[in-house]
């Protein structure tokens, strides 16, 4: 019986252990400051042909212990379009120390067409294996995304 109740504590401290291993590992301090992100005010116009090079103009990153970062900054997501075809494009960057840092811009294009799709021939089926085959029938082009 003593025995039992002796594996059953081994186990439980395991667990406990184990649980605090992971709470430690995964909530480190933070080493040194977060970087810092400057984005110009306002609403970016762009062209739909612009790349990531244009969605990031104007746009700084500087650290207290790197000094400017700004050659890291990234895209990280481009959200789906609002109201005037205006999307919120999540910029972030990492410091040596890997502390992120993100921000949002609002972003225009100024040339935005509505996705045109077309039919490449007939909907005509007598069986249906699978939806990918319907991709043979249908052509999609947007002036953002291309083909």
């Amino acid at each position: 019986m003593m025995r039992k109740i002796g594996k059953y504590l081994l186990v439980i401290m395991l667990f406990v252990a184990y649980g605090f291993y992971i709470y430690t590992n995964d909530h480190q301090k933070m080493k040194g400051h977060k970087p810092v992100i400057n984005v110009p005010s306002g609403v970016l116009k762009l062209s739909t042909s612009a790349d990531k090079n244009d969605v990031l103009a104007g746009v700084t990153a500087t650290d207290q212990e790197d000094g400017d970062i700004t050659n890291k900054l990234f895209i990280e997501n481009e959200s789906a379009f609002g109201e005037n075809n205006i999307r919120q494009v999540t910029i972030g960057v990492f410091d040596k120390d890997d502390n992120l840092t993100r921000v949002t811009r609002s972003i225009q294009y100024t040339d935005y067409q509505k996705p045109v799709i077309t039919l490449k021939k007939a909907l005509i089926f007598t069986y249906v294996s699978s939806k990918a085959q319907f991709a043979d029938y249908v052509k999609a082009y947007s002036s953002v995304d291309g083909d």
